[in-house]
């Protein structure tokens, strides 16, 4: 079995019992104020995809603040989501010209300092990336009038343990039931994956085991070249990519997850 370090950022809820930790890419709309400035970040799209909203989910909204390049310098505090409440992080930044650089505080551990990267300025707006332990963040928004309005994106993949087929459907390696272990609050919950194939087209459906008719959801856009699968899953919130290999009786998957929140704010330092 594979060691997963499940960091503190986020968990996702792919039906009402299926919660996953370690955001794969979690986009939120969010408004701080800063001591001495405002700044903002770009979204940038995670490997092989397009920035942007998610298939099924409202865009976020980024608020249009009046200012400068300057307005981008200086200390912010910028509350984040995280479990079991929302948590600070200190934003460090300065604008030269149309570099950012700067650093960001973990929002789980303030002791825990990342350097920002991809800093780019263009009048008051900004954009720039920092990993945050094994998750990329990337933000982008305006500063001015003291506050920040950004957009921020997460992403991250999560290799999931291997999955076993416990029912063939027809005689065809990939269609059936897999068995495959999903992370909870309370552990390692198991889930049932149920796909079947078209010619290049993948279907399908994702169920607990505990109560299946209520805790489901389909699967969409999905594909199979040969051994290899993707697929996807959403809530109102959130976005779940599934994708890898199936070999034999045996699935293997990585999952991306994207979410999306909106209109959180913070006040100013003081």
């Amino acid at each position: 079995m594979k060691t997963h370090i499940i960091m503190p950022i986020i968990l996702y809820v792919i039906a009402p019992a299926f919660m996953v930790g370690n955001g794969q890419y979690y986009k939120i709309s969010l408004t701080a104020s800063a001591a001495a400035a405002t700044a903002q970040e770009p979204i940038q799209a995670p490997p092989g995809g397009q920035a942007g909203a998610p298939p099924g989910a409202s865009a976020s909204e980024t608020i249009e603040l009046t200012g400068t390049s300057a307005d981008i310098n200086g200390t912010f505090k910028v509350p984040l989501p995280m479990p079991g409440g929302t948590k600070d992080s200190t934003f460090i930044l300065s604008c030269n010209g149309s570099e950012v650089t700067g650093t960001i505080t973990d929002p789980s551990d303030p002791s825990r300092i990342f350097e920002i990267y991809d800093g780019k300025a263009k009048g008051n707006s900004f954009s720039f990336s920092v990993m945050v332990g094994k998750t990329e963040f990337n933000l982008e928004g305006t500063a001015g009038d003291g506050k920040l309005s950004m957009t921020l994106t997460t992403h991250e993949t999560i290799p999931l343990d291997d999955g076993t087929k416990i029912k063939t459907s027809k005689d065809t390696e990939i269609d059936g039931a897999y068995l495959v272990p999903v992370y909870s609050p309370g552990g390692i919950m198991e889930n049932i994956f149920f796909l079947k194939t078209e010619g290049d087209t993948l279907t399908g459906q994702m169920a607990m085991i505990s109560n299946p008719l209520r805790d489901s959801s389909q699967f969409f856009d999905g594909t199979v070249n040969g051994k290899e699968v993707s697929f996807y899953t959403r809530t109102t919130q959130s976005l779940f990519h599934f994708i890898g290999t199936i070999e034999g009786d045996k699935i293997m998957l990585n999952l991306l997850v994207t979410d999306v929140r909106k209109g959180i704010e913070g006040a100013a330092v003081k």
